[in-house]
């Protein structure tokens, strides 16, 4: 779906990312948890290239905060894309 709204490739990309992030902040955090956590899928999505060590970094800044900035960052992401 983002192929048909987000010509840019690099931020379709970005959009892709975040949802995939989304979705293992949000399982990690129902489990009472982080993505930093060993248990759960931070640093394997970082191996993957999903996600970057200085954005887990700032999304642990403030505890529960994770799925919301995968949230924003899909916000900015496909707002600027329909500039």
């Amino acid at each position: 779906q983002s192929q048909s709204w987000i010509k840019n490739r690099e931020k379709r990309e970005r959009f892709q990312n975040a949802v995939i992030t989304f979705a293992w902040a949000c399982k990690a955090q129902l489990r009472g948890r982080g993505l930093h956590d060993e248990v759960e899928e931070g640093k394997k999505l970082i191996r993957r290239g999903v996600l970057f060590e200085k954005e887990l970094e700032v999304m642990l800044s403030e505890p529960g905060w994770q799925p919301y900035y995968c949230l924003d960052v899909m916000r900015c992401v496909f707002t600027d894309s329909m500039q």
